[in-house]
């Protein structure tokens, strides 16, 4: 069950410096578009990726 909380706060302290990062930087106009969508994409794979290591770690 530990595990399933730290993947929680990786995701969670990801997506809030995800944000930061664009917030930030003040990206305007069709780059702030292509920033989102990449990083909707980004967060997407990696969430995936959590949630088969989750998957993996519980089954053994």
């Amino acid at each position: 069950m530990t595990t399933y909380i730290i993947i929680g706060l990786l995701w969670a302290l990801f997506c809030v410096a995800i944000g930061l990062y664009i917030s930030a930087y003040k990206i305007k106009a069709k780059t702030h578009y292509m920033a989102g969508f990449i990083t909707i994409g980004v967060t997407f794979l990696i969430g995936l990726g959590m949630l088969i290591g989750a998957i993996a770690i519980s089954i053994q």
